[in-house]
């Protein structure tokens, strides 16, 4: 088992012996959000002592406690604050930077070069994923914002002056569907059955298996789109009919 890093140490990968490090986290997050071990095992469908021994092992790996406990209210320690909101908070920032940049990149590049960027971020962000460092696996957190930013505006945009006028509400109505039911259902149903098959014996995942079929899946699809993908004429009829002719 590895030794716990001293306060002035940097951050190491996350190596927990018996834990499955993923899930540990979580239960931290949750924890967190929560301000109890009884709802945070709830929400996990666990049992409160599984959600314990799991903060005790992260406990135990950095050498300081995570959260002050008492028998009426649990918080978070300074050490316990301090990563996990410098992570939310980079997170954050860097989204609505993105956000704030995303019409100033419109103007300068065609839609599809874009689009293939939060492709490219995103093959970029599952590898970082595979990796199994917490260092790599906190800056694949920080680039969630700009690869959502970069790639779903950017499709709503591409509907909005690619799309005849006459299927353009039922088009984005499809993007909604895809997106926020059927997509998020058939996804979530299928890394489920994934996470499953990355069970080990010892009943921990082997998280960078799992990540680097992802990675595979965001790698082919961003290489297809580069390849076959063409462009397309804006459409005449919308309102702003300036600016580049093809996306």
């Amino acid at each position: 088992a590895p030794k716990a890093p001293s306060s002035g140490s940097t951050l190491q990968p996350l190596r927990l012996a018996g834990v499955d490090r993923f899930l540990a986290i979580d239960a931290f997050v949750r924890v967190a959000e929560t301000q109890s071990f009884a709802q945070a095992a709830r929400q996990m469908q666990c049992s409160r002592s599984v959600v314990t021994t799991r903060i005790q092992q992260l406990e135990t790996f950095v050498g300081a406690p995570l959260f002050h406990r008492n028998t009426r209210s649990v918080r978070l320690s300074e050490l316990g604050q301090a990563h996990p909101s410098a992570i939310m908070s980079t997170g954050q920032v860097l989204e609505g930077i993105a956000m704030l940049a995303l019409a100033s990149v419109l103007t300068r590049f065609r839609l599809k070069w874009v689009l293939l960027a939060g492709l490219a971020l995103a093959v970029i962000r599952m590898a970082l994923m595979a990796t199994d460092s917490v260092f790599w696996i906190v800056l694949s957190i920080c680039l969630h914002g700009p690869v959502f930013v970069l790639f779903y505006p950017t499709t709503q945009i591409y509907l909005e002056q690619r799309v005849d006028h006459r299927l353009r509400a039922q088009s984005q109505a499809l993007l909604a569907l895809l997106n926020s039911g059927v997509g998020n259902l058939s996804g979530y149903l299928l890394m489920n059955l994934w996470h499953h098959a990355n069970l080990t014996a010892a009943g921990t995942t082997d998280w960078p298996r799992f990540w680097r079929l992802l990675f595979l899946l965001c790698a082919l699809l961003c290489l297809v789109f580069a390849l076959f993908y063409k462009g397309q004429k804006r459409q005449t009829d919308t309102p702003a009919d300036g600016g580049r002719a093809s996306g």
